[in-house]
């Protein structure tokens, strides 16, 4: 949104959606690959300046007078569309997609020029918008001189002395008048049009300048009703173009919006993967960014550590294990975002080299759904969320698991972990798991359709390295970084007595 021109196509972002997995969301994706290939390179489509016309044209139909205001927008909004076309015209080779969308564009530089020879740079209707109203404003400007002239001869004559309140004069009812003392109005001939606050003064307007200010309003009125017609007669052009120009705008929005997500991609070296088929499709994402941290880093917040996360042919079920916030919720939600980015028509920060399947349903069960309103511990709140969408789960379902069966005897959560895991590789889904369980760390070593990766960890400094080690199952360091933070060497020790006492009883 941020990157949009003009105020349609923010609102646009706000509301948009997910896309139909297939020929649309791949259209869309392959249009803004299109338009950031080509920034990279050249300049942006000239899209500043785009105005919202649509108030303009619902007024413009019902046959009401658009205010200059509109007019003056929807000639900003002719405009464009001129600049936008012309600007696609020149790269239509180059921009094969998008060139069509700015091919249906039809411009009336005609209207755009009637509308901006009426109006000069103030934004008022100028005195050439018709020879008739030229005419009558020089009328009006002659007669304001004659009534100032007037009045002045009146501020000035001696029988008013000591009578007039002030020597100036103002307006009131769209009528010259002058200030008169309250106990005075008796000796000066005139209409009241009104009193001060206090009481002490009365406007009144002078028996002679009663018929100047007639005429004077008379030749208001004359050039009130010619700024309506010209006002009238321009709302009509418009009318008669209206379902060019809505059409305009709305090609104009979305080669707005196109033109936004092209400018994110440029700014986050973002690229467009090989999309496959979720069912039996390619996932191998190189030197993947979580967009937020992408965007984090541009500002100059962070440095972001790429990663490769990739699934093995045979293995749809990818377990992170490592230290805690040492990245591995990071690098889950960096899938799912990735997964949903391009179901909106986008594309991600990661190598040009990589492929991920598309996903017709992306399903997650992440942070701590305990609630105390609602009865639910840690432990309940995610079997209530998995056991929500597990039934819809299928071969083209991406699921993420963070911190799987947490919360509960880790016996049992492993055991209740590795049968949930089995269940959805049978059904061939897509699985990414978090997972601290060490008999859940394991399995790719028991089943091909499991793999094992891990977040690193520099034990020497006590701090995470962010970067995914694949094929390695990962330690939590518990031991090592509770002595380092300065745990009692006692306490310690003895939990690596009781660690050594489980793992015996174990074999």
């Amino acid at each position: 949104a941020e990157r949009c021109a003009g105020d349609d196509a923010r609102e646009l972002c706000s509301a948009m959606g997910f896309l139909p997995a297939g020929a649309i969301a791949a259209r869309r994706r392959a249009e803004v690959n299109e338009l950031t290939a080509t920034l990279r390179t050249d300049e942006a489509p000239p899209l500043r300046g785009v105005a919202q016309v649509g108030a303009a044209l619902v007024r413009a139909r019902k046959h009401d007078v658009l205010p200059g205001e509109q007019l003056r927008s929807v000639a900003d909004s002719v405009e464009a569309t001129g600049r936008v076309s012309a600007w696609f015209e020149r790269r239509t080779e180059s921009l094969a997609l998008v060139a069509q969308h700015a091919q249906r564009l039809v411009p009336h530089p005609a209207l755009a020029r009637e509308i901006r020879r009426c109006f000069d740079p103030s934004g008022e209707l100028a005195d050439h918008a018709s020879p008739e109203l030229g005419r009558l404003r020089r009328r009006v400007a002659a007669l304001r001189t004659d009534i100032q002239r007037r009045i002045d001869r009146i501020l000035k004559a001696p029988r008013f002395e000591g009578i007039l309140q002030d020597d100036y004069v103002t307006i009131r009812d769209e009528r010259y008048v002058v200030p008169v003392r309250s106990g005075e109005r008796g000796d000066f001939p005139g209409i009241v049009h009104g009193q001060s606050g206090s009481g002490a003064t009365m406007f009144i307007e002078p028996e002679e300048l009663i018929g100047p200010n007639n005429e004077l309003r008379i030749a208001q009125l004359d050039v009130e009703n010619e700024e309506r017609r010209i006002l009238t007669e321009l709302s009509g052009r418009v009318r008669q173009h209206a379902d060019d120009l809505e059409s305009n705008a709305d090609i104009l929005t979305y080669l707005d919006l196109t033109c936004a997500a092209a400018r994110l991609a440029v700014d986050l070296d973002m690229s467009l993967p090989d999309v496959t088929s979720a069912r039996g499709g390619r996932f191998e994402l190189r030197r993947a960014r979580h967009p937020v941290l992408a965007l984090r880093a541009l500002a100059g917040e962070l440095e972001v550590v790429p990663n490769d996360i990739v699934f093995d042919a045979t293995a749809h079920v990818l377990v992170v294990s490592g230290p805690n916030t040492g990245g591995k919720t990071v690098t889950l939600k960096t899938v799912g975002l990735f997964s949903l980015m391009l179901r909106a028509g986008l594309l991600v920060p990661c190598a040009l080299d990589a492929a991920i399947p598309e996903f017709e349903r992306i399903f997650s069960d992440i942070g701590d759904e305990q609630a105390v309103e609602h009865d639910l511990s840690t432990f309940s709140g995610h079997v209530r969320n998995i056991a929500r969408f597990l039934p819809e789960c299928d071969a083209a379902s991406m699921v993420l698991l963070d911190e799987l069966f947490a919360g509960t005897d880790p016996e049992q959560g492993a055991a209740l972990g590795r049968a949930l895991l089995d269940e959805l590789a049978s059904r061939g889904c897509w699985v990414l798991v978090t997972t601290h369980l060490e008999q859940l760390k394991t399995l790719a070593f028991q089943d091909d359709r499991y793999a094992c990766a891990s977040m690193g960890f520099d034990v020497d400094r006590l701090e995470p390295t962010y970067r995914l080690r694949p094929g390695v199952p990962g330690s939590s360091y518990a031991l090592r970084i509770a002595r380092r933070l300065g745990l009692s060497p006692t306490v310690v020790e003895r939990a690596a007595d009781l660690v050594g006492e489980t793992t015996s009883a174990a074999r």
